[in-house]
């Protein structure tokens, strides 16, 4: 008894371009992330300077600076009026909050709802929406 070898067509060089834009779509589909939460492409990247502020708040930001790895840096005041710099960590959600996350014994966090309008960056506590806070790209 003989066996028999069943033999596969070979492929043309169209099937195997088709074939590899195929997996290549699938791949970009099932890695896709929305980049509003990805701190890289965010919009919040970059250095803000206070412009203004409002409301009843007494602890504020003068100053952020916001790179594409999540860390950063706040410059602002302490609660002794003595000007700080803290280095922080930060994430963006949805496209409209932001959390601060400063370096410290006690994990201090700041919570803020975000939009941009006129080229300014808004930020209002997520527990005081009272307090308003503007800022302009340094």
């Amino acid at each position: 008894m003989t066996k028999k070898t069943i033999s596969t067509p070979a492929r043309t060089g169209r099937q195997v371009f088709m074939h590899l834009i195929a997996t290549l779509a699938l791949i970009l589909t099932v890695s896709s992330c929305t980049q509003e939460d990805d701190p890289y492409y965010s919009p919040l990247v970059g250095g803000w300077q206070l412009v203004d502020y409002s409301g009843p708040g007494t602890y504020y930001i003068s100053a952020l600076m916001l790179y594409g790895d999540g860390t950063g840096y706040v410059s602002g005041e302490d609660s002794y009026g003595y000007p700080q710099t803290w280095n922080v960590q930060w994430s963006s959600f949805s496209g409209s909050s932001l959390t601060i996350y400063f370096n410290d014994a006690y994990g201090t966090q700041w919570s803020y709802y975000y939009n941009f309008s006129g080229g300014e960056l808004h930020l209002q506590p997520v527990d005081d929406i009272s307090t308003d806070y503007w800022y302009m790209r340094s």
